[in-house]
């Protein structure tokens, strides 16, 4: 007979619980203290430019290193963003592409994504254009949209894979569903050529304007929402 108060009053904390973002520094700290590691983040941030709280970056690095490590993998990826702008010290790309490694073996997709980037780009590890398609991929798997892109772009173009204008659609279609504007100004040019898929200029035209309202400024320009697309 205990279960179902307990749940419900693990119910109603929950749904009594503000926001991250409206909570106190000392909030999310108590919280991040206590194994609550989706507050470590915002926590770091606020401890990192000392926003109710003294600053003190070696604290804020120490509060997302224990939530990486007690497996919360965009802890991980959050790190290796700092390291790779420089914002708790000098900058650290090695040290960047390690934390990104981590998040993304532990199921970030940001964390893959960005381990991807380094991989195109050379940046804290050895450039490979074959070690990035798959870290893009399962970036892409794993909901973050703009490696559904970035692959997709490189089917389309055939630099680093044959030219497959099927798998560039499909994998645009992805990033279009989470909302990456690119993805859907690109599946637009597709259905417009009828390139991998059906020609369908309608269809063309619905994702131009998804894209434009998604923020791609340079088809908004082109394509005025609710003009049909000639």
């Amino acid at each position: 007979m205990t279960r179902p108060v307990l749940v419900l009053v693990l119910v109603a904390g929950l749904a009594g619980a503000a926001p991250l973002a409206a909570q106190s520094t000392a909030e999310l700290l108590g919280q991040c203290a206590a194994g609550e590691h989706a507050a470590c983040l915002p926590a770091a941030e606020r401890v990192a430019r000392g926003d109710q709280v003294s600053q003190d970056q070696d604290r804020a690095e120490q509060l997302l290193r224990g939530a990486c490590a007690s497996g919360y993998p965009a802890a991980c990826t959050r790190l290796g963003l700092w390291f790779s702008r420089g914002v708790l010290r000098s900058q650290d790309l090695d040290e960047a592409a390690r934390l990104y490694r981590k998040g993304c073996d532990d199921g970030d997709g940001e964390g893959c994504l960005r381990l991807g980037d380094a991989y195109a780009a050379g940046s804290g590890v050895f450039p490979s254009v074959e070690a990035a398609l798959p870290r893009w991929r399962r970036a892409c798997q794993l909901h973050a949209a703009r490696g559904c892109f970035l692959l997709g772009d490189r089917y389309e173009r055939g630099d680093g894979v044959w030219t497959d204008y099927a798998q560039a659609a499909a994998l645009y279609a992805s990033g279009c569903e989470g909302n990456d504007a690119t993805s859907c100004f690109r599946l637009a040019g597709l259905y417009e050529r009828g390139e991998g898929v059906p020609q369908d200029r309608e269809k063309a035209f619905a994702l131009y304007n998804k894209a434009c309202t998604l923020g791609n400024r340079a088809v908004c320009r082109e394509v005025a929402p609710g003009t049909p697309r000639r």
